[in-house]
């Protein structure tokens, strides 16, 4: 007789070859001999929504958040059904939900921006505005937007403080002036060749400024994820700013880091990244001094 293992293990590969009814029935079996176990009954979820059988769908994670209502899966699951049928409100709930019980969960806090931009797309904007929107609405502590603040940003102009056109006609992008400063931006021409963001690293940069960090991103975090491109010699992150820097041991990894990860969400936002200022400054006295 199989246990809960065995069933699982049968169930996933039919899952892998998409046959989603033929996992159904292998769950309905794990589900009646573990009614206990939340697993089975979240992986049915699952199932149905691959099906688009979002009606039971519906069932399987209403029956889940009443047996199981300190399990995230549970609203996980409910938040993703009501994503698939357009009830973005509801399925924010749900999203927060999943937060409020694990606020470690990444994937919950990628697909409550979702549908928050979703939302703000119902009422007309498009979803690269309304993210840039909503990344400007975080709060700091939660690191949670919210979806009418997002929207006076969107109607009040406010978005250019990130990025003056959403739509690309003008590619204009604000800088830091001051590189321990986060939030004074100054307008720099994007038409232009602009060499603090040009990846090629033309300024022979050993350094990296990256702005747009929140609390929850920590020295460790930067150093982990920027020396996949490159040997670190330090992370300073100044969290009254919101920017870091990351020093490499020579200037290429910098460029490749800018490269790679220039605008990915960390930490709920956006990041930004160039090179630092004095870079620049320290190009000019070579070129001067030869």
């Amino acid at each position: 007789m199989d246990n809960l293992e065995e069933l699982g293990r049968k169930a996933y590969q039919k899952q892998i070859w998409g046959e989603y009814m033929e996992a159904v029935n292998i769950y309905n079996t794990a589900i009646k001999k573990y009614p206990k176990d939340p697993r089975p009954l979240n992986n049915r979820c699952l199932c149905y929504i691959e099906l688009k059988d979002f009606k039971k769908a519906m069932e399987d994670a209403d029956r889940m958040i009443k047996l199981f209502p300190s399990h995230p899966k549970s609203y996980y699951r409910k938040g993703e059904v009501l994503a698939a049928v357009k009830r973005y409100i509801e399925a924010e709930e749900s999203y927060r939900h999943v937060l409020m019980l694990d606020p470690e969960c990444e994937d919950a806090r990628q697909q409550l921006l979702d549908v928050q931009a979703n939302q703000l797309c119902q009422r007309g904007h498009n979803k690269k505005n309304a993210l840039k929107a909503l990344n400007l609405a975080l709060n700091d502590s939660t690191l949670i937007a919210d979806v009418e603040d997002a929207e006076k940003i969107l109607r009040h102009g406010t978005l250019e403080l990130y990025n003056q056109n959403g739509d690309g006609d003008a590619d204009d992008v604000y800088y830091s002036d001051d590189e321990n400063s986060c939030s004074n931006f100054v307008k720099q021409d994007h038409n232009i060749n602009d060499p603090l963001t040009d990846p090629s690293n033309p300024l022979k940069s050993s350094s990296l400024w990256v702005g747009f960090i929140t609390e929850g991103v920590s020295e460790k975090m930067l150093k982990e994820l920027f020396s996949k491109y490159g040997k670190i010699l330090s992370v300073y992150v100044y969290y009254s700013t919101h920017c870091a820097f990351i020093n490499y041991n020579d200037h290429v990894a910098p460029g490749k880091a800018m490269k790679a990860l220039q605008g990915k969400l960390i930490g709920g936002r956006n990041i930004l990244i160039k090179f630092p200022d004095s870079a620049a400054t320290q190009t000019n006295k070579r070129s001067k001094a030869i």
